[in-house]
């Protein structure tokens, strides 16, 4: 079976800022001198001047925290933290020229608002859809135009060392070629895909390239967080219309056996002949359109 390469997920860890309590400290100390001359009066302590700058997060800046906030539920580790640095620097020019703002407290105020306004229930607990961005976007649309255009830039067949290293500069001349509106246009479609889902022939040419290694890394982690076994039968529409099933398993790359090894013959069980048979009337039925 194909092996598939590893994605590094990563959690989110937000420690709330820890607070101490300062307290003025005056050094004078009482006592009854023994000497008879007058008492040397003592001068008042006065306070360390307060510290320039500060920040607080003001009513009229919920608007641009709002704006930001599905991107930021979206967003990675290293994302999210230039998304908070953008709105620190989006909320600094509302304020008046003549205020100091300390931006390490700003940041560590609006990275706690974003955490304390996400809708945790919402957002997976693991990622396997990715987040479409208009480059992906076009890439998929005029994958044949790119794959040509790597053949000729890197003048080797499809497949070898050359012609993936021109895969990126195929994609950036072309994509260099679309109009601001054109451009608009992917950015708005990136939206959907990512909201819904990339349109049939995308997903099948998905299916085709990605299965293994979204297979893979799903049985990997839920056996890592949970202990837990799992023969995954699949059922997908390829790049040439047909249907396919298959299944799925790497209980050996998690130190386990498979269950194939045990059930050599499980193809001929009842089950795989219903799975057969729901595969078809799912995507030749109607059931899943």
């Amino acid at each position: 079976m194909a092996q598939g390469t590893d994605d590094d997920f990563s959690f989110d860890n937000f420690d709330e800022d820890d607070e101490e309590e300062v307290s003025d400290h005056n050094p004078a100390t009482s006592g009854v001198g023994m000497n008879t001359q007058p008492a040397t009066r003592l001068s008042p302590v006065v306070p360390p001047p307060a510290v320039s700058g500060g920040f607080k997060l003001l009513p009229e800046d919920s608007e641009v925290l709002r704006h930001y906030l599905e991107e930021f539920q979206d967003a990675t580790s290293p994302t999210r933290k230039d998304l908070v640095e953008r709105v620190v620097n989006k909320i600094y020019q509302t304020r008046p020229h003549t205020e100091k703002v300390d931006k390490v407290v700003a940041r560590i105020k609006v990275r706690k608002w974003f955490y304390n306004h996400c809708k945790l229930a919402t957002r997976p607990f693991m990622k396997f859809v990715r987040r479409w961005s208009a480059r992906l976007v076009f890439y998929q649309e005029n994958y044949e135009r790119i794959m040509v255009l790597a053949e000729e830039l890197s003048g080797e067949p499809r497949g070898s060392r050359a012609f993936l290293a021109s895969l990126q500069d195929a994609t950036t001349r072309l994509l260099n070629e679309c109009t601001d509106d054109e451009l608009e246009e992917l950015q708005t479609r990136a939206e959907e895909w990512s909201e819904v889902s990339p349109p049939p022939e995308v997903q099948h040419r998905m299916a085709e390239k990605v299965r293994h290694r979204i297979i893979r890394d799903f049985q990997d982690q839920i056996y890592r967080f949970c202990g837990i076994r799992t023969f995954v039968l699949i059922a997908f529409k390829g790049e040439d219309n047909r249907v396919r099933t298959s299944a799925e398993e790497w209980n050996t790359y998690t130190k386990g056996d498979n269950f194939t090894r045990y059930y050599p013959n499980w193809r001929q069980v009842t089950l795989w002949d219903s799975w057969n048979k729901y595969a078809k009337e799912a995507f030749l039925g109607g059931l899943c359109q």
